[in-house]
């Protein structure tokens, strides 16, 4: 791997993943609230209590104005680390470059140089790199902790960690190669440090609010579209 384009490649790929979909779309869409620089209030349905989300992301976007916004916004974070991951796949197959990639533009989405680095948390980010690399994986790994997550931990909260975590055991089983195990331990570092103060805060705030799964997963917009899902095909989550 050449030195120069692994340094050209983590900072072209670092300034992409820092730019906010989320800030773009709230100038477009004339919002007055601002989640670059203010908490989005988490109510519990049929509760007082609430907790504070300081997330600047797709989620964070969707609470203020809807799945549908925060749908497109998601999407377009995924996009900004899949189709440069992808250029460098197919441009040097051989060379890890499209990992240094993926990691870099998350490391933008999470710490934008652009916005006093303060951005989302990385999920989509992670996704649409985690795509572009193994298709497979991560359809496979992120549909197997929604379920293990839901059915299996009943912990929506960790729906969203042990997914990533699969990715870990999925790349090395899939690729035996180093690098790939590598790329695995870095987007799950990253995500857990952007993670630590929302961490903190849905710790204290699940104790003290939060009497189900359903009750759990109920504020959150994917959390929504999963019971509306599960409710329709009979199952339902208590």
């Amino acid at each position: 791997m050449d030195p120069r384009i692994a340094l050209a490649v983590a900072l072209g790929a670092y300034l992409l993943g820092a730019i906010s979909f989320t800030r773009i779309a709230l100038r477009l869409l004339g919002s007055t609230s601002s989640t670059a620089d203010e908490a989005v209030p988490i109510q519990v349905p049929e509760s007082e209590d609430t907790f504070k989300y300081t997330s600047v992301g797709a989620t964070a976007i969707g609470m203020h104005h809807g799945g549908r916004v925060g749908c497109l916004v998601g999407i377009l974070d995924m996009a900004k680390i899949a189709l440069p991951v992808l250029a460098l796949r197919i441009w040097h197959p051989d060379q890890p470059y499209f990992l240094l990639a993926a990691v870099f533009g998350m490391v933008g989405h999470v710490w934008p140089v652009y916005y006093r680095f303060r951005g989302g948390r990385g999920f989509s980010s992670i996704y649409g790199g985690f795509l572009a690399i193994d298709p497979l994986g991560a359809i496979v790994t992120s549909i197997g902790g929604l379920l293990g997550g839901i059915f299996v931990l009943r912990n929506f909260a960790l729906a969203y960690f042990l997914g990533m975590w699969l990715m870990i055991p999925w790349l090395w089983f899939s690729t035996r190669q180093l690098p790939y195990l590598l790329y695995a331990l870095a987007v799950n570092v990253l995500y857990i440090l952007g993670s630590i103060p929302e961490i903190r805060q849905m710790r204290k705030f699940r104790k003290e609010a939060f009497s189900s799964l359903r009750a759990s997963m109920e504020p959150w917009p994917m959390g929504k579209a999963i019971l509306k899902m599960t409710d329709r095909a009979g199952i339902r989550i208590r």
